[in-house]
């Protein structure tokens, strides 16, 4: 901690502008541009970036940042990290050289433009553009749902809907000030950071951002607020006693205000245990070299332990939902550069998580404990929003702007973060589902088991909204309904076939028990079954080439013993591939045809996707999960595989590579049965979200399904 007195630059330095790379840097308009584009830089990160770019060449002391940029306000060394570390973000690597325990050293080539005619005449090319871009921001202030990440277009859906649809952003807070460090608590209050009245304070709000209560009001630094797991309490950081950053804890509504800590040097970022009994946070541990590392504490503030002491910044701790684990972000081994690890909650080895060219930070935990949200600047620029499956290693961008410490709803379904991309720090909220899917069909009754015409234009399905279960046919377009069987008899699992001319489906019009097969012609809807005798036989699926039919039976042996068989549509051909004890099921052809994906128990008690050659050969097993895998259906380019996990409480669509690799999850409010359209721009799968099993249709962000992320697991 240190009390630094503020040193003005000259004139000239005011005035000047800088060019490096792609970026300039107009140090008189407080503006960083790249190729042109006004880039959001922190007000504290910009002029470090200005302090250093004006030496650029020259080592520039720690103290001397801290006096050019806070001047006479006292601060933690652990801010000047933070700036660095932020601006290695937004200009990538290769511009900031760290000379350790010194301080720091901008190594670009930089030209200087230094008369008032160059910056004058270089501001005026942007000025009527600037002013656009302002007008635009102050309209997305006022906004009440910003929708960011624009997927695939779906053609048909135009009745009563978007015609695209879109990762659901909604901007909680609406306000000139900094709002930022948000916690999303029981209900999904809120509890955050703002400097609204001037001071950074901790205030609460409700779910949608309303109804905005200031819980402190000291005259130093409120920091990280973070709710308690019983939504009691809130813990926090603040400077408030004068011996610099300390752990707080108070009531929900402000009152009792006690110190944690009382260490030497600050303590901040504070994670709750998921038993509400301790606290780990971040403590600065070096005066000389800024290093940070993670300690826990007892909530009565006693029982202090260290879990880390590695030579590198360790920071930003987040406690797993089960309290074995604690992730955090470092740039051990890597200087400059922030992974995400995880290590036993008592102490002891850290696995790495991620591993990447740019930075990873703010780790935090899904409700269920699978999955982490994090930052990264990835892609260059600022950080943005991303989800990664623990187990696996996955990762799926969720947003693209600037995003900042995210944080879970209790029910798992959504984040809320900080951004600077509405114009100023805002809180916004992201639902998780990958593309708001949107209601197919209207009736209170069960409509299930999907499947889409070769075109793309209709939807066949199963509903009971007439007593017995029906096929139905719906015009996405338009929404206009036909009835394709007539409800005497229980039709399920219909599959259109590739001449759009056939329907496939199982049906226990034969009656006495019996499930079968049979083929419907859409024209006349004649229907004739093509298998007999004992047994189930259900799951159709066409080949490609119309040829065959793929489906699951247990004809030839014990009830739950189901096996995969092909069969002509004239019901001749009969073929078993597959033998063995256990339940094969669900089969589902490749585009191609010469590989059929199918779910199994065959390994052990869980269920789990495989693929075997179309006669049957060569199994291979794709998924391997704590969870039952189930309802495999193939991507049109023939590159990934849509499925159903069954976890505990619900179960939802995830997509793999078809040669295998981490999978990725798809929805979070429920999700199973699901099939790409024709043109693999979208999915349509049964869901029970709105109270009873009904058709959803989302689209499928291109590059989730072009390409993983190559952020990838160590």
């Amino acid at each position: 901690m240190a009390l630094h007195q503020h040193s003005e630059p000259d004139g000239e330095s005011r005035r000047a502008a800088y060019v490096f790379g792609p970026f300039r840097l107009e140090a008189a308009e407080r503006r960083l541009r790249r190729d042109g584009q006004t880039i959001l830089c922190p007000p504290r990160a910009f002029d470090v970036l200005a302090t250093l770019v004006e030496r650029a060449g020259s080592l520039v002391n720690k103290n001397d940042l801290l006096q050019q940029v806070w001047g006479d306000t006292i601060v933690e060394e652990a801010n000047l990290v933070v700036a660095i570390s932020t601006l290695r973000r937004i200009l990538g690597p290769g511009m900031i050289e760290t000379v350790p325990k010194f301080g720091y050293r901008f190594i670009a080539a930089v030209e200087r433009l230094s008369t008032a005619e160059e910056v004058n005449s270089s501001v005026s090319i942007f000025k009527t553009r600037d002013l656009g871009w302002y007008r635009i921001a102050l309209k997305a202030l006022g906004a009440a749902v910003v929708l960011i990440v624009t997927l695939l277009p779906w053609s048909h859906a135009t009745r009563s809907r978007p015609r695209g649809a879109a990762i659901s952003v909604t901007q909680l807070t609406h306000n000139l000030a900094p709002d930022s460090q948000v916690s999303s608590g029981p209900a999904g209050r809120l509890v955050f950071q703002s400097e609204r009245d001037g001071n950074p304070e901790i205030y609460t709000a409700d779910v949608q951002g309303r109804a905005v209560k200031r819980l402190t009001n000291s005259p130093g630094r409120d920091e990280f607020p973070r709710w308690s797991p019983d939504g009691k309490q809130i813990a926090f950081a603040s400077d408030r006693g004068g011996d610099g950053l300390q752990v707080y804890l108070m009531s929900s509504e402000g009152t009792d205000v006690r110190a944690m800590t009382h260490l030497p040097l600050a303590c901040s970022e504070p994670s709750w245990s998921p038993d509400g009994l301790r606290l780990a946070f971040r403590r600065d541990n070096s005066p000389e070299d800024g290093r940070q590392d993670i300690y826990t504490i007892a909530i009565d503030g006693t029982d202090l332990r260290r879990l880390t002491s590695e030579p590198s910044n360790e920071v930003a701790p987040a406690w797993s939902p089960n309290g074995r684990a604690i992730a955090f972000a470092s740039n051990r081994g890597r200087s400059g550069e922030f992974d995400l690890f995880q290590m036993d909650a008592h102490g002891g080895p850290a696995e790495p998580l991620t591993s990447s060219s740019g930075d990873e930070l703010s780790p935090a935990w899904s409700s269920d404990g699978t999955e982490l949200a994090f930052v990264s600047n990835l892609r260059g620029g600022a950080p943005e929003l991303y989800v990664m499956e623990v187990s696996g290693g996955a990762i799926r961008r969720l947003v693209t702007g600037e995003a900042e410490h995210p944080s879970w709803s209790f029910d798992g379904t959504s984040l809320v973060y900080s951004s600077s991309t509405p114009g100023n720090p805002e809180i916004l909220r992201v639902e998780l589902d990958a593309a708001s899917p949107l209601p197919v069909s209207e009736p209170e009754a069960e409509d299930v088991w999907p499947s889409w015409s070769p075109d793309g234009r209709s939807l066949v399905f199963t509903s009971n909204r007439d007593g017995k279960r029906a096929l139905f046919e719906i015009d996405v377009s338009t929404g206009a309904e036909r009835k394709l069987t007539d409800g005497t008899a229980n039709d399920w699992f219909p599959t259109w076939a590739p001449d759009g001319r056939r329907i496939a489906f199982q049906s226990d019009r034969a009656g006495d028990g019996l499930l079968n097969l049979c083929v419907m012609t859409l024209d006349s809807l004649a229907t004739r079954c093509i298998t007999s005798g004992q047994g189930t036989k259900g799951s159709p699926a066409w080949s490609p080439d119309g040829q065959h039919i793929a489906f699951q039976s247990n004809r030839d042996g014990a009830p739950y013993d189901f096996r995969i068989y092909t069969i002509a549509p004239d019901g001749g051909a009969l073929t078993r591939l597959t033998s063995g004890p256990g339940y094969d099921g669900d089969p589902a052809w490749s585009p191609d045809g010469s590989r059929i994906a199918f779910t199994s128990n065959r390994n052990d008690q869980r269920f789990a996707v495989f693929t075997m050659n179309s006669d049957g050969t060569n199994i291979q097993r794709l998924t391997v999960t704590k969870h039952h895998n189930t309802n495999p259906w193939w991507s049109p380019d023939g590159k990934w595989i849509v499925y159903t996990d069954w976890r505990q409480g619900g179960n939802d669509l995830f997509v793999i590579a078809f040669d295998g690799g981490p999978a990725m999850r798809l929805t979070y409010r429920g999700g199973s049965w699901p099939r790409w359209s024709p043109r693999g721009d979208a999915l349509v799968f049964t869901s029970s979200r709105r109270g009873h099993p009904g058709l959803f249709l989302m689209g499928v962000p291109k590059e989730f399904v072009d390409s993983v992320p190559p952020i990838s697991k160590r």
